[in-house]
């Protein structure tokens, strides 16, 4: 895990969190959605976005991949990436940016900025204009789905603990 999150700048801690809240370390978990490994990864869609960016086609992982503990991280971590800097690169507030990487790791960056403004330009001028506790109260409270709700209070618990 620090290899990847040293790859892409990220911090180990979350990198760690994220996979204890997704898979408790368990690199054989399957969810009902279809979320494969460590970092829970769903092939159609996470791994897909994924799988274009490292190879530059849009295919789908197989299960076989997603099952290897290290190429798991790897595209976990990438899609933690892809969520910063394709989504949330204008989040001025580290904090801020992180909640919505968080969040959005769950419910999808679409989700997170749908939040604060249907228009992504205009989300994240308003996330900008808010402080890192507006942001976490507005996502803790509006995303759509409970578990996405929930999934960034687990995140953050388990981040204290790495």
């Amino acid at each position: 895990a620090d290899r990847y999150a040293d790859k892409y700048g990220l911090p180990a801690n979350l990198v760690m969190a994220i996979i204890k809240t997704e898979s408790n370390f368990n690199p054989h978990a399957v969810s009902s959605q279809q979320a494969i490994g460590l970092m829970q990864i769903v092939p159609s869609t996470a791994g897909e976005e994924v799988h274009a960016y490292l190879h530059g086609s849009p295919s789908a992982p197989g299960f076989d991949i997603l099952f290897q503990p290290d190429k798991n991280i790897l595209y976990g971590t990438t899609y933690l990436h892809l969520l910063e800097k394709r989504y949330f690169q204008g989040i001025q507030d580290q904090t801020s940016r992180q909640l919505c990487i968080i969040a959005a790791y769950n419910g999808g960056p679409g989700a997170v900025l749908r939040v604060f403004d249907a228009n992504m330009t205009s989300a994240v001028s308003i996330i900008n204009a808010m402080s890192p506790d507006d942001v976490y109260a507005a996502l803790s409270t509006g995303m759509t789905f409970a578990e996405s709700r929930q999934y960034i209070d687990l995140v953050l618990g388990n981040i204290r603990n790495f």
